[in-house]
């Protein structure tokens, strides 16, 4: 398995068990606001060889981030 499918598959767990949701495609053009991400790989760990790392601190130019808008802070 490639590392693109391993991490897709983490995705695909996550929206089975509920955890995420898949955005509507009538609803992808719309204005909101996604979180970026990454995997991290670690080929040593048995439980957790690959993990999504999310970036809170990503911004759109003169808008929060989302570290503010989770503090209240602008």
């Amino acid at each position: 398995m490639n590392v693109y499918q391993e991490y897709e598959n983490i995705f695909s767990s996550w929206l089975d068990e509920d955890i995420i949701e898949e955005i509507p495609e009538s609803e992808i053009q719309n204005y909101g606001k996604y979180l970026s991400h990454h995997p991290v790989i670690k080929p040593s760990s048995s439980t957790t060889p690959m993990l999504p790392v999310f970036d809170p601190s990503a911004r759109l130019p003169n808008q929060p981030s989302y570290q503010c808008l989770h503090c209240g802070l602008t």
